[in-house]
């Protein structure tokens, strides 16, 4: 019974994405379907469900696993039932040798991270102590405790937003217990959805063969696969080999999945595809900190490339950018000043700190950039590949632009952080350097796939995919 109730709330996840991705392209032309429409969906429902969670801990309404169920019945079926889409299916070639090879590295992949997952222990000390944590105690409580977030013994971060916890505090609803082991299938089902968003985004514009081999490269990527279901060995500069628990790779799914939407809503003005963006940025900001200000440049770069190439609908497009991220980030920040829960980095931030602290410079630059290059045991070839990938696709389309300044910028923001941090340097950089630099490995993969589309095919969305497929 345990195995089914505990099914049947991942099947939410999934359900509850599918459904919203349903209301919001109702014609179907974002042609999102079969394995990578479960994958955004498990991302999509992810959030949602999460801040339904906290709503209810608002309204002081149990977090109970069937309370959380029932809204979504009837939404589900309406949606299913009302909207249905008629756009034609795009026509798919027969697999071919490479394919199949490719599509058997993902399979093989994904299937250890799930094997080794559940295999072993929690490990990570962030893992226990702030993601896990919480979320055992919100589902001990059933609901949102402001007297143990806002508690001054309890140290680990009580201002960090709580979608990982609070989903996995559901999970641990519907298993009736709160089994870390349990818990942790959160994470290699992260992995398929990394998968799914490059592979949707990747063939959409260069055919299935080279979704696939992208899709197969995010599996392979050390620091991808120590964050979904572990290794058994230490690797490149890290202690262990084991971080399933952290909150990490769901955010860099978001920024991977929020620039992909926003790069097809500036070649093709879908608005479904601008409100996914806005949905991924909202839950990107629901997930970490960090995802704050990433949403903020999405929001920033949005405005600035259709005031100056779109201006049709500006008003409208914007409104449909910026209300479902202020629905999601205002609430919790509101929520967040009323137990005087504040940043550590905030209450730093000073231009006498900034200008004190400016020494720090030269030391993080060399830092992320030799973590970045030289640790290959972590991050294999891909940050070679987008530097050398964006210096061969020199002509950048527009569109891609705003994905590199989206990179650019929050990794800006990033060595900002440092700068003003009270934390010595050597420690700050040595126990966050890695995350921080997955938070953008897969947005950085995705350019990387997009420079060589555009190298190789001359690719614009749509208009080699049917070659790439022949």
């Amino acid at each position: 019974m345990q195995v089914f109730l505990v099914i049947s709330a991942l099947i939410l996840f999934i359900a509850a994405g599918a459904s919203i991705i349903r209301a919001v392209d109702r014609t179907g032309e974002m042609t999102l379907r079969g394995a990578p429409l479960a994958g955004v969906s498990f991302m999509t429902g992810l959030g949602a469900v999460s801040f339904q969670m906290f709503l209810y801990s608002l309204a002081s309404i149990p977090l109970n696993p069937v309370l959380i169920m029932i809204p979504w019945i009837p939404f589900i079926a309406f949606v299913f039932f009302r909207f249905r889409q008629d756009a034609p299916r795009p026509q798919k070639g027969r697999w071919d040798m490479a394919g199949l090879a490719l599509l058997a590295v993902i399979l093989v992949q994904s299937a250890y991270a799930f094997i080794y997952a559940l295999s072993v222990p929690l490990f990570g000390w962030d893992a226990w102590f702030i993601w896990f944590l919480k979320a055992r105690v919100f589902f001990l409580d059933q609901g949102i405790s402001g007297e143990f977030l806002g508690n001054p013994g309890y140290r680990h971060h009580g201002d960090y937003p709580l979608l990982m916890p609070l989903a996995t505090a559901f999970v641990y609803g519907a298993a009736g217990a709160a089994n870390e082991t349990i818990g942790k299938l959160i994470y290699p089902l992260q992995l398929l959805s990394l998968v799914s968003v490059i592979y949707y985004a990747v063939s959409r514009i260069a055919g299935r063969r080279t979704g696939l081999l992208f899709g197969a490269i995010s599996t392979l990527v050390p620091v991808v696969m120590i964050h979904a279901g572990g290794v058994p060995a230490k690797l490149g500069s890290l202690y262990a080999g084991d971080f399933v628990g952290y909150s990490d790779l769901a955010l860099s799914i978001y920024f991977m999945g929020a620039a992909a939407f926003l790069y097809f809503y500036a070649k093709e003005g879908n608005r479904a595809h601008l409100m996914m963006a806005s949905l991924f940025l909202g839950f990107s900001a629901w997930t970490k900190n960090e995802g704050l200000t990433f949403a903020a440049f999405g929001v920033i770069l949005f405005l600035v490339y259709t005031a100056l190439y779109k201006r049709d609908g500006l008003v409208r497009d914007a409104l449909l950018l910026v209300l479902p991220i202020a629905a999601i980030v205002i609430p919790w920040s509101l929520y967040k000043g009323s137990l005087g829960i504040g940043s550590e980095y905030v209450e730093s931030l000073s231009i006498a700190t900034v200008a004190g602290n400016l020494w720090k410079l030269p030391v993080i630059l060399k830092t992320l950039g030799k973590t970045a290059f030289t640790d290959i045991a972590l991050y294999n070839l891909v940050w070679w590949a987008y530097a050398l990938s964006t210096l061969a696709n020199w002509r950048l389309s527009k569109a891609l632009v705003m994905a590199h300044l989206l990179l650019f910028m929050q990794l800006s923001t990033y060595i900002f952080i440092y700068i003003i941090s009270p934390a010595p340097i050597d420690w700050h950089l040595a126990t966050s350097a890695d995350r921080l630099l997955l938070h953008l490995l897969p947005l950085g993969l995705l350019i990387t796939a997009l420079n060589l589309t555009a190298v190789l095919l001359g690719a614009s969305p749509g208009a080699d995919a049917a070659k790439a497929e022949s």
